[in-house]
């Protein structure tokens, strides 16, 4: 098992998803409950014993993808810790969305 830990970027895009969904939604109950679900599945992903997803040298070193529903995560695993680095939305380009200056973006505890 894993400790799980957000990088601030990661805390921020899913900032923006409870926003979008608020808003697009009109109904903030829907918002959490998705965000929820979200969460809810980070949390598992630091249940494993073993490390997931692709390797993404192109990214940064360490850098792995996995994709989550309509999300693709951006993690890193240190030691015993699984860092979330970016939670992105499958259909943006994520070239252009993930700069690689997020991997070494300030440490936030999981609050989740």
């Amino acid at each position: 098992m894993f400790r799980l830990v957000l990088l601030e970027q990661s805390r921020l895009d899913l900032a923006d998803f409870q926003r979008y969904i608020t808003r697009t939604s009109g109904n903030r109950v829907t918002a959490r409950r998705q965000l929820g679900k979200l969460t809810a599945r980070l949390q598992k992903l630091a249940c494993y014993d073993f490390q997931l997803g692709r390797s993404r040298p192109d990214l940064g070193p360490d850098v792995r993808s996995l994709t989550e529903g309509r999300y693709v995560l951006f993690l890193r695993y240190r030691g015993e810790t699984l860092e979330i680095i970016r939670i992105i939305e499958g259909h943006r380009d994520l070239p252009t969305a993930f700069d690689v200056r997020d991997v070494a973006g300030p440490v936030f505890e999981a609050a989740i």
